[in-house]
């Protein structure tokens, strides 16, 4: 499951590229994951990712969309810029903004923009925040077109027999 994930992200990775992202955001060091959709950094600062919403880890496709984040995209150790909208923290104290990672080709990706794309979250307006919301909505278009892992059928976003 995970190498379909692996395959489908190095795929996106090479599409999905934020160009023109300053430097000048603020960035930390991913210290752990939590689920699909949240991180922590090196200080204690928890990230609500913007613009997408993955299952949570209890329900049918949570534990996928954790694993991919946690193992793929936002590894222990993993340096991203953070990029903010107009509202910057959510009402349970998170940081809300979008996790920027440069990739070995020296391009940045929005990580939120990625999960959508590959089919392991769904395109979400999150705390009054749009700034990547048409990105968003657009990769999860082809992400459903393309039946990619949970809009697959039968999966967690089409069916939910295969909760992987």
């Amino acid at each position: 499951m995970l190498r379909t994930v692996a395959l489908t992200a190095l795929v996106s990775l090479s599409l999905l590229s934020v160009r023109g992202a300053e430097a000048t955001h603020p960035s930390c060091v991913v210290d752990r994951v939590i689920d699909g959709d949240t991180f922590v950094c090196d200080g204690g600062a928890h990230i609500r990712m913007l613009q997408m919403n993955a299952p949570e880890p209890t329900s049918c496709g949570g534990a996928w969309a954790g694993d991919a984040l946690r193992n793929i995209f936002l590894r222990p150790g993993t340096h991203v810029r953070l990029d903010y909208d107009a509202v910057t923290t959510d009402r349970y104290g998170r940081h809300l903004a979008a996790p920027i990672v440069t990739g070995a080709d020296g391009a940045d990706y929005n990580i939120s923009i990625v999960m959508v794309y590959i089919g392991l979250a769904k395109a979400a307006y999150y705390g009054d925040n749009a700034k990547y919301l048409d990105w968003a909505k657009a990769s999860e278009t082809w992400a459903r077109t393309a039946q990619w892992n949970m809009w697959a059928p039968g999966g967690p976003f089409n069916g939910a027999t295969h909760c992987g």
